[in-house]
């Protein structure tokens, strides 16, 4: 009788290690999803180096500046500093990944401070400079895909001058906007 009391408290306990190991089925599930969720972010973040893209999205500000659409600058600076914060410097050359670094952290800045100075326009242009003059510095470093043209306007920057870069010969001054386009050449192309 003691036999089958233990016998029947070793079922028991088999039969309750078992359902615990069921129980725990969903939790291996949960940390698969987390593994899956780990695996996409290091896939995002393990992207290599893109001027192009950096490039892409200050385009679409400048245009957003230049049209002098207030919620079109504030998403097209979101989107620049998200892409921004996407790019792993790694990925270049060791003698060259110090200097796009500082780089990208200094266009990560000036596009949230464009973002977050929606109804201040003067200031997101004085902004809009600083990172003109930082991404010239990173096409130097890192070449470009395509034309890249600099056009130069005298008379910005209470007549210090200044410049912005294009991705089309046309005159599209995004300091003056639409209404007073008249001021841009074309200093310098840069080649891919």
């Amino acid at each position: 009788m003691k036999q089958l009391f233990l016998w029947g408290g070793m079922a028991i306990a088999i039969a309750a290690c078992n359902t615990t190991e069921t129980e725990k089925q969903p939790m291996a599930t949960g940390t698969v999803t987390g593994s899956q969720t780990s695996t996409r972010e290091a896939n995002t973040t393990a992207r290599s180096f893109s001027s192009a893209e950096i490039l892409h999205a200050y385009f679409v500000l400048g245009t957003a500046l230049f049209e002098e659409q207030s919620t079109g600058i504030t998403n097209a600076a979101g989107a620049l500093g998200n892409q921004l914060q996407t790019q792993l410097v790694t990925g270049l050359p060791a003698a060259q990944q110090k200097e796009v670094q500082e780089i990208v952290e200094a266009s990560i800045e000036n596009a949230a401070h464009i973002a977050a100075s929606k109804d201040k326009p003067d200031h997101q242009r004085e902004h809009f400079q600083l990172l003109s003059e930082d991404l010239y510095d990173l096409v130097k470093i890192t070449g470009a895909k395509a034309a890249i043209y600099k056009f130069a306007c005298a008379s910005l920057n209470n007549g210090k001058g200044g410049f912005w870069l294009s991705n089309q010969p046309t005159v599209k001054n995004p300091y003056t906007g639409s209404a007073r386009n008249n001021c841009g050449t074309i200093t310098e192309i840069l080649k891919p």
